[in-house]
Order: structure tokens, then sequence, then C-alpha cells
């Protein structure tokens, strides 16, 4: 059993000793750390603006169905006056001519205008339009919240794996370390070579620098966690080790999770909901060749004079009034054929995307069966990695205890404690590449969503 506890043991023991140890802010476990991304995430604080942005959309389009109202305001001062020339016949002196100046000085006026569509096929389709383009960006927004889980969930999991290798490399020194004051007693007394100490501190050495690389990865992966959860490089933040002590019963019942329909997933719903709009688009652009019937009315008040005095009371402005209601027609007759290419493109439009639905379609199930068959392959490598490293660890105890008696040369131990590594390694990474995999088949199954309640 003593082999057993060696990579296993790492994921559980050792980064559970890790957690524990640290300090302030407490640390974020997989579940705490997916709920912050999702509150924080600022691709996913866009796509919540997207979809704020879809409901302003469906109010303006709103708007154009509601009366319109406007007011306006006008001032002139004529300064140079129209001149219409009269002939003398009109004037009562026939054969010349004599010029009058046209309008007054001073011009002032009011306008304000009343318009209610009564029938524009255009404004009723898009109206239908906004609509689905609400529906669209709520869609939107739910697949990034399922982007964002599956990042932060594989980027989780590469921090554990990173730790559990520093954690392989921190057992090595201890052991090499402890190796090293043995050959140098062992020298000083004459019962080993100079040689074997320069190759043990050239072994630490090189134990060392891969730790600094681990240092260096963790450091990473704690750094992308950060980004997903929409915080900045130099906040605080520490992360927990996930419950990796059920991976046994894992391992059993993961491959038994059956196939969800594809159509179901909002990857295919939103190219589904992108077809329900061109659809309408095209409807929009058909819509051009119907009639336009409006109700229009019009009120304006003006005041007129020859002198900057415009107040009524005064008596030397005129003031007048007028109003007008009234039905407007506008029949569209011939624009070159521009409407008849809008929807061609959109004919064009619809066919593309009929070729990416069935292209998604594709795409998801090939995932699914991917990611199941990952699976399964990451399932026969963990049990095939326990065997080696219980076996590479044997060898090396043995190598060791030779190695100490003098029947075993300090080649053979280094292999030996290359080996041991090498298959502890493959075994953290077989773990690593069994979560990604049990990732990917939540999120090709629609489930995604269900690492926010473990």
């Amino acid at each position: 059993m003593r082999s057993l506890l060696t990579t296993t043991a790492l994921f559980i023991a050792l980064l559970g000793t890790t957690a524990a140890q640290a300090q302030e802010p407490a640390p974020l476990t997989l579940q705490a750390t997916i709920n912050l991304a999702l509150q924080h995430n600022q691709q996913l604080k866009k796509a919540v603006l997207g979809e704020e942005g879809g409901r302003q959309k469906t109010r303006e389009v709103k708007a154009q169905a509601l009366p319109q109202v406007n007011l306006n305001g006008s001032y002139s001062n004529n300064f140079i006056k129209p001149i219409i020339v009269l002939p003398g016949e009109l004037t009562g002196a026939p054969g010349t001519v004599s010029t009058i100046e046209m309008g007054t000085t001073h011009n002032v006026g009011v306008t304000g205008e009343v318009k209610q569509e009564l029938f524009n096929q255009s404004v009723f389709t898009g109206l239908q339009a906004a609509k689905k383009s609400e529906e669209y960006y709520k869609m939107q927004t739910a697949l990034t919240e399922e982007q964002v889980i599956q990042s932060v969930a594989a980027a989780f999991y590469q921090l554990q794996v990173n730790r559990v290798k520093r954690g392989i490399v921190d057992s090595n020194l201890v052991s090499s370390r402890r190796i090293l004051q043995t050959t140098e007693a062992q020298f000083k007394a004459g019962l080993a070579k100079r040689i074997d100490v320069d190759r043990l501190r050239v072994n630490i050495a090189n134990l060392e620098s891969n730790a600094n690389l681990f240092n260096n990865a963790i450091y990473q992966s704690e750094n992308q966690l950060k980004y997903y959860m929409g915080l900045q490089m130099d906040d605080a933040a520490s992360f927990a080790t996930p419950p990796l002590d059920s991976i046994e019963s894992e391992l059993n019942s993961v491959l038994q999770v059956e196939y969800n329909d594809v159509k179901q997933l909002n990857d295919f719903k939103l190219l589904e909901k992108q077809e329900e709009l061109l659809h309408l688009q095209k409807k929009a652009y058909k819509a051009e060749y119907y009639p336009k019937l409006s109700l229009f009315g019009n009120y304006s008040y003006n005041g007129i004079s020859n002198k900057f005095d415009l107040v009524k009371s005064s008596g030397t402005a005129t003031w007048y009034d007028v109003a007008a209601v009234g039905i407007r027609l506008s029949v569209p007759i011939f624009d070159g054929n521009a409407r008849q290419a809008r929807i061609a493109q959109s004919n064009i439009q619809i066919r593309q995307l009929r070729e990416d639905l069935s292209q998604k379609q594709s795409l998801l199930t090939l995932n699914q069966r991917n990611a199941k068959m990952q699976i399964a392959n990451s399932i026969n490598t963990i049990r095939l990695q326990e065997k080696n490293v219980a076996l590479a660890n044997d060898v090396y105890e043995t190598t060791q205890s030779n190695y100490r008696l003098g029947f075993a040369t300090l080649t053979d131990l280094l292999n030996a404690e290359t080996s041991l590594t090498q298959s502890r390694n493959n075994h953290a990474e077989a773990l690593l590449q069994f979560k990604l995999a049990q990732i990917e088949l939540l999120r090709s199954n629609g489930n995604i969503k269900s690492l926010t309640q473990q």
C-alpha cells in the first residue's frame, strides 16, 4: 500500500497540507472560485452589457410604432428682402416697371408636429426582430458563463497538478540531500569517490532549478485564475485543493454519463437564434415593398413685423396660426432592384448559417465522443501509472538500500530516482487529463454549471 500513497497522496494529503497552511485570505475552493469569476469576469460583464443593450434596442424599435411629436422654433431677420418686378399696366403706369419688396424684416414661428404610423410593415417586423435579439443576447450571456466556468475549472486543476509536481521535487530534494550527507561521510572515510559527491550536488542543483520552474508555473496558474476572476495581479488570493479523495468513484461512474442531444446546447441554440434573426431580416427587406401609411398633424404660430418688436399686444406685429391634419401614403415603385439584391444577400446568409449549424452539430458531437474517449484513456493511464509508481517506488527503495550497503552504484540510484519521478509526474498528468476531459464532457453535455454547485 505504501506505493499507492505517492502521487494520489500528493494530490490529497500534500496539497491539503498546503491549503491548510495558507494565510489570509482564506483559500478558495473550485466552487467559490467559479462563483467569483461569474460575478467579476470582464468578458462576462461585457456579455451582460450586451444583453442590456439588446433590451434598449427593443425600446428603440418600439418607439417607431408610437406617436412621434416634434416642436420646432425659428427666427429670421430678412435685412435684404426679396424683390418682385411688376409691369406698369398693373400699377397704372403703362410702359414702365416697378419693384416691390416682399415680406417683413422680422419673422418668428413655432411649429408642432405629430406623426403616427398606421401601417408600416418594416416597423412591425423590426419589433419581432428586436424581441428575438433580446433572446439572442441572453443566450450569448449563458454561453459566456459556460466558457468562463470551463476555463476556471481547467486552470484550477492545472494549478493543483503544478503543486503536485512541485511536491514531487521537494520529496526528491529531501531524499537527495540525505543521500548527499551519507555520501560525503563515506567520501571522508575513503569509501566513496569525489565524482559521486559532485554528481549528487549537480542532481540537487537540477532539482532546485525544477522547483523554481514549478514555482513559476504555480504563480502563472494563480495569476490566470485571478484574471478569470476579474482581479488585478497584485490582489491577494489563494486557492484550496479540490476534494480529489473521491477520484476512484469518479473513475468508475463518469463513463456512465449518457450523451445529451447537442441541439439542446447553447452553442447550437445560439446559431439557431441567428438563423431566426436572418429570416426576420429577410422579412424586413421584403416589407420595403409594402406601402406605408401614416397620420400626421401640425400646427404653427407665426409672428411678423418690420420692427424688432414681436409682442402681440404692442400693435406693431402681426400674428397668425396655421394648422393641418392629413394622411400620408408612400408607395415604393422602383429602386433599381436594391431591395431584391438585399433579399438575395439574406438568402445567401441563411444558407451559410445552415452550413454552420450542420458543422456545429458535427463538432459538438465530436467533442462529446472525444471527451468520453479521453476519459476512458485517462482512466487506463491512471491505473497503469499507479502500477508504475508502485513498481518504480519499490525499485528506488531497493536501489537506495543497496547503495547504502555498497551493492548499487550512484548511477543506478539516480536512474531509479529519475524513473520514480517520471512515473509520479505521469500519474499527476493523467489525473489532470482525466479532470480536463471530465470538464469537457460536462460542457459538451450542457452540464458545466453543475460545477458551481459542488
